[in-house]
């Protein structure tokens, strides 16, 4: 009986985490839209599951703020807006800079030849205007700026942000290809001051890649208007 339900248990975790990161997955790809309702029973018979799971994957997307609660009680996909973009990358750019100062401090030959693998491919999909691909090695190799640092502090931060700001990066992606492309080049210059070990040059080159990007998505919010988007 102990392993049946040992096995019972499993199953439900399975699904709850399932449920979970499909949920994340269509929140922050924008497939449930910002200020969207949600409620558990259409979720459930949706997902073709019980509404168990589904409430455990609210619950743990609520505490991540990925959906929000009214004084109702009625749930819905959180808002984004220009205010919470400016927050989420101000803060992203003082870690980078924490980051890519402790990665030089780091570095060596294999992490450059494995940075250089990553800019080369973001540069190959940048001739074929491959966005979805541009972006995301474009987080690889910020990604991989983080391994090396080896600051354990600056990467549990970055990843409890990084839910937000990849909601951010797909509304770059889907809307907005030529400040993609013109971004993604900067990862090239920033690789290059790693080489140097500049720490100071690199600091200054990756906050304004940040920079640039917010940028991006604000243009990008406002051409759409903010009340469209849920701010």
């Amino acid at each position: 009986m102990d392993r049946l339900n040992q096995l019972s248990s499993k199953g439900i975790y399975k699904t709850r985490h399932v449920v979970y990161e499909i949920l994340k997955r269509k929140i922050i790809e924008g497939s449930l839209a910002p200020n969207e309702s949600l409620i558990e029973e259409r979720l459930s018979d949706y997902l073709n599951v019980s509404r168990t799971p589904v409430r455990d994957a609210i619950q743990q997307l609520e505490h991540e703020s990925l959906i929000v609660r009214g004084i109702n009680g009625r749930l819905k996909v959180a808002p984004i807006s220009i205010k919470e973009a400016r927050e989420i990358f101000g803060i992203r750019a003082k870690l980078e800079e924490i980051a890519i100062a402790d990665a030089i401090d780091n570095v060596n030959e294999q992490h450059i030849t494995n940075l250089e693998n990553i800019v080369q491919i973001v540069k190959v999909n940048q001739h074929s205007i491959n966005v979805i691909d541009v972006v995301y090695y474009g987080s690889k190799f910020h990604e991989y700026i983080y391994i090396m640092s080896e600051n354990v502090s600056v990467n549990k931060l970055i990843e409890q942000m990084d839910n937000h700001i990849q909601r951010y990066r797909m509304l770059v992606s889907d809307e907005n290809v030529d400040s993609v492309l013109e971004t993604a080049t900067e990862h090239e210059q920033i690789l290059n001051q790693i080489i140097k070990q500049d720490k100071k040059v690199a600091e200054s080159i990756i906050k304004e890649h940040v920079e640039n990007s917010l940028e991006n998505v604000i243009k990008l919010m406002l051409d759409n208007s903010i009340d469209k988007l849920g701010g």
